[in-house]
């Protein structure tokens, strides 16, 4: 995929990500100055902050065995800095497919969940700079990572319950 369309591609992530942001009732925003943080989310009733990384593909390579029929599996990059830094403010990476002209629940973790994860061996292929994490989705909707199932972390937006009253 070229360089352009993948800039096109992410920025309809981004927006897909802030957009269920508002509909939850918080108050989402692009950062003038992009740092690492693609989205800051706010809750206007305490002032409580997240930040968000967000990371899209649509590459998504079909596995061909018999006993993996069904079955494909998608990459993500991350910077070893974004992934390893100790934030103030919470952050999250929220991943998302776009596969047959249609988005996939996105899979989110909290920083520490998915640090603790590569640091324990469970996810991630490290090189100099970079982490590579590789998810295999299944036809029964499961998502796994070298063998562990992150099928709880689709479409997780419990980080954010719904805001039901306003300042």
């Amino acid at each position: 995929m070229s360089k352009v369309r993948d800039l096109y591609l992410g920025r309809a992530a981004q927006l897909f990500v802030m957009s269920e942001f508002i509909v939850r009732g918080y108050n989402a925003a692009i950062p003038e100055v992009d740092i690492g943080d693609d989205i800051l989310v706010i809750r206007d009733l305490d002032d409580s902050l997240s930040k968000i990384q967000v990371k899209a593909t649509n590459t998504c390579k079909e596995l061909t065995s018999q006993k993996n029929k069904g079955v494909f599996r998608v990459q993500f990059n991350l910077k070893k800095t974004q992934l390893l830094r100790d934030p103030i403010a919470p952050f999250y990476f929220v991943f998302l497919i776009r596969r047959n002209d249609q988005w996939y629940d996105p899979i989110i973790f909290p920083q520490d969940i998915l640090s603790n994860d590569f640091i324990s061996g469970d996810i991630g292929t490290e090189t100099e700079h970079a982490v590579k994490i590789w998810f295999k989705v299944y036809p029964d909707g499961t998502i796994q990572c070298n063998d562990v199932d992150y099928t709880r972390q689709q479409g997780n937006w419990s980080y954010w319950p719904l805001v039901d009253s306003w300042p």
